[in-house]
C-alpha cells in the first residue's frame, strides 16, 4: 500500500512540475470578431466602421512592402468605389488568432471578395489573405495580399468596350 501511495504521489508531483505551454492558437476571440467586421466593412465601404477598428498610427501593407496610412487607404477605396456596382465577401472566410512567443496578437484571415464593375462587366472573384496585428483591441499593423489580375483583365475589357461604343457613336 505504501508503494501505491508513493507511486501516485510521484505521478502527481511529476505532472505538477512540468512546464505547460500557453495556448497559442485560437478559433474564437474578440480580435477575430473585429477582423470579421473589418473585412465586411471593406466590402461594404463602411469607412466609419473601418476607422473604429484601426489605431490612429496603423501601418497598412496592401499588396506592398511600403506601408500606407489609414487616410490614404480610405482615399484609395473611395476613388475605386465609384467604379463598382457591388462588392461582397463570400461566405467561406476563415480566421485564426495566434499569440506569438513575443506576446504579439495576430489574426490571420483567408477570404474571397466578389465584385462587379458598373456597366457590362463580368463578376470578378479575388481570393485574399490578410493578417492583422492587434494591440489594446485595435489593429496596429496589417498585411493584405491578393491577385489583382482578374480586376485588371476586366478593366481592360471595359476600356475596349468603351472604345468600341465611342467609335460607334461617331
Amino acid at each position: 500500500m505504501k508503494k501505491l501511495v508513493c507511486i501516485i504521489f510521484a505521478l502527481i508531483l511529476f505532472n505538477a512540475c512540468q512546464k505547460k505551454e500557453p495556448q497559442r492558437y485560437f478559433s474564437e476571440s474578440p480580435e477575430i470578431e473585429s477582423s470579421k467586421k473589418l473585412v465586411g466593412y471593406f466590402a461594404s465601404h463602411d469607412y466609419e466602421g473601418i476607422k473604429g477598428i484601426y489605431s490612429d498610427s496603423v501601418k497598412i501593407y496592401d499588396n506592398s512592402v511600403d506601408p500606407m496610412s489609414l487616410s490614404d487607404m480610405i482615399a484609395n477605396m473611395k476613388a475605386n468605389q465609384e467604379m463598382m456596382e457591388y462588392m461582397k465577401v463570400k461566405d467561406s472566410a476563415e480566421y485564426e488568432m495566434v499569440l506569438t512567443k513575443d506576446n504579439e496578437t495576430w489574426v490571420n484571415s483567408w477570404y474571397t471578395i466578389v465584385g462587379k464593375f458598373k456597366g457590362p462587366s463580368a463578376e470578378i472573384v479575388v481570393p485574399c489573405h490578410s493578417t492583422f496585428q492587434f494591440k489594446d483591441g485595435k489593429v496596429v499593423k496589417e498585411y493584405s495580399y491578393y491577385n489583382l489580375l482578374p480586376v485588371y483583365q476586366e478593366m481592360e475589357k471595359l476600356s475596349d468596350t468603351a472604345a468600341v461604343d465611342t467609335m460607334a457613336t461617331k
